[in-house]
């Protein structure tokens, strides 16, 4: 990857959570080639007409740089906004609801610290949580069940 190559860096992400069985599975997909279609760089048109869950929305937060001499150095984080729909079964109490979304996002960051664990490919540098489960107003989402969380992967960029 280019140095500072920022957008290349999202792509990473993408296709290391496209990879991910959890979020195959969660798509009702079995390749990285379906599960790829639901992730979004930037944003997505929302039509109403049906639901967008299961997707997650990369975006760039900001951007810490470095430089020594001639050389850059940066942390990038890119957020990852995840928004599931809950299953009808689940949809009758909070705690069902919640309990479900966790057990979706545990077997997410499995699969992550599967996928970069020793690879280095991604040089992931940390993760965090900004924005913990929880219920997408049904104002704003036209009426659905559905939940959001964002994750913030931090990357090394040379």
């Amino acid at each position: 990857m280019a140095r500072l190559d920022l957008i290349g860096a999202v792509n990473n992400v993408r296709t290391m959570l496209a990879a991910c069985s959890s979020w195959q599975s969660i798509c009702g997909v079995s390749s990285s080639t379906d599960a790829i279609k639901r992730i979004y760089r930037g944003g997505v048109e929302d039509d109403g007409a049906e639901s967008l869950c299961p997707m997650i929305l990369l975006r760039i937060d900001p951007l810490q740089t470095d430089f020594t001499g001639d050389t850059s150095r940066g942390k990038l984080t890119v957020e990852c906004r995840i928004e599931l729909a809950i299953p009808e079964d689940k949809s009758d109490s909070y705690e069902a609801q919640y309990v479900w979304v966790w057990e979706k996002l545990s077997a997410i960051l499995a699969d992550i610290n599967t996928s970069v664990n020793g690879s280095g490919g991604l040089m992931m540098r940390s993760l965090n949580m900004p924005l913990e489960p929880g219920p997408i107003d049904p104002n704003d989402n036209h009426g659905k069940i559905e939940w959001a969380m964002v994750l913030g992967i931090v990357i090394e960029m040379l």
